[in-house]
């Protein structure tokens, strides 16, 4: 090989390897910033990771990035932004035909959150022309992000405990607390402290609530469990998540506080 071949490689391959390691580096920024719930921040990271990895056509990445923006809004209750993430998400799903279960994991679980979102609060506003549709939405997007948990162990923590909510929402509140057995189980399993302590959290908040057919589970009582979350969120300095804890608690009726 001549020596300007080697050093054009080269050069080729010192690309690839920068591109490469600034998109990992947007995707693990923005989960960071969203898992610790540094919300505008996380936003502004996961634009910047859409945007980079359309520039270099890499669109499994941008799909991961496009997921995790739109967890992000929701979380920020941006619907129609949401809604319009999703939309795109699923048009580049579509187009690439196959994604690995890690680089489709947040779009599945941003999909299923949005459903579980416009789900409760077509409930909370007892619209019941919209509660059918968005119920069957929420159960189909909630059985593609299981299916695809099987094979990324990382999400299974929180979509145990989606999936919970989702039992809960529409009234099988028996399934509801074995999901969130479940989940509490491969949180200890995976060591996965944040996601265990919104388990806790959700736990707690549903066990307040006045349709709650019970008031403990495995021997542990609602306000053990806000407890429980609050301990953990202090030792990894959640304030996010502290604050919607006091919310919780400042007014017993958790139905109220969508997290």
């Amino acid at each position: 090989m001549k020596g300007s071949e080697f050093h054009q490689k080269k050069e080729k391959g010192d690309v690839f390897e920068n591109e490469n390691a600034r998109g990992y580096q947007y995707a693990l920024t923005t989960k960071l910033l969203m898992k610790t719930r540094k919300l505008h921040d996380a936003r502004t990271e996961a634009d910047a990771g859409v945007s980079f990895h359309s520039k270099i056509n890499m669109e499994p990445r941008r799909i991961y990035c496009l997921g995790f923006k739109a967890i992000i809004q929701v979380l920020l209750r941006d619907v129609d932004g949401a809604k319009e993430t999703l939309l795109q998400a699923e048009e580049a799903v579509l187009k690439q035909g196959r994604v690995i279960p890690h680089f489709i994991s947040s779009y599945l679980l941003g999909q299923f959150l949005f459903h579980l979102h416009i789900l409760e609060q077509a409930i909370s506003s007892n619209e019941k022309s919209n509660i059918l549709a968005y119920q069957k939405k929420a159960y189909k997007s909630g059985k593609k992000a299981l299916k695809n948990s099987n094979k990324y162990a990382p999400d299974r923590t929180e979509i145990f405990r989606l999936v919970g909510l989702y039992y809960w929402l529409t009234s099988s509140q028996n399934k509801a607390v074995r999901w969130w057995k479940n989940s509490i189980e491969e949180g200890e399993r995976l060591g996965a402290r944040v996601e265990l302590a919104r388990t806790y959290m959700e736990i707690g908040k549903r066990l307040l609530e006045e349709k709650s057919r019970f008031h403990e589970l495995s021997g542990i009582k609602a306000e053990e469990y806000l407890e429980k979350a609050r301990t953990l969120f202090e030792e990894m300095d959640l304030q996010w998540d502290l604050d919607v804890l006091d919310k919780i608690i400042a007014y017993s009726r958790p139905s109220s506080i969508a997290i």
